[in-house]
């Protein structure tokens, strides 16, 4: 079986990955270098590696980390031009796919399994706010501590 390694910045969310089934989670803030922390944990570079973050920069330091063949998914939304070097990524023949996040159907389908049981999101609601105190907690999600989603209350 393979590893699934998770690179987060915020403690309480390095905590939630390992409780949802990672093998592995690193603090990207805590290495030098990202990529050989990685291999020491899973014996090599990552077969495929998903961008959640959206940050210029991410996109090519995937392309960076990946093994020849590897895929990217890209499901962080980068709102700021980005670059890359195509020409890193062709030469290791990867795959990169660009993704929307969600549609109509997938939400029908997740509460259809909350309602269920099948999906249990117990842990990953950390807050609870009113739509009075959303700008206090879109603030505070600009750098988490705790944070991992965030329910509104209208």
């Amino acid at each position: 079986m393979g590893r699934i390694v998770v690179s987060e910045r915020a403690a309480a969310r390095r905590s939630a990955a390992s409780g949802f089934g990672a093998t592995d989670v690193l603090d990207p803030g805590a290495t030098e270098t990202l990529g050989a922390a990685f291999a020491e944990v899973a014996d090599g570079p990552p077969d495929v590696i998903f961008d959640c973050v959206g940050v210029p920069g991410m996109i090519q330091q995937c392309i960076d980390l990946s093994r020849p063949r590897g895929s990217i998914v890209v499901v962080g939304v980068c709102m700021k031009p980005d670059e890359v070097i195509p020409i890193a990524a062709i030469l290791k023949e990867l795959r990169l796919q660009f993704v929307l996040g969600y549609v109509e159907s997938d939400f029908a389908r997740v509460l259809d399994y909350l309602g269920q049981g099948r999906i249990r999101a117990d842990g990953t609601v950390t807050d609870r706010v009113t739509l009075d105190e959303l700008p206090a907690a879109f603030e505070a999600l600009r750098h988490p501590d705790r944070q991992i989603k965030v329910m509104v209350r209208p």
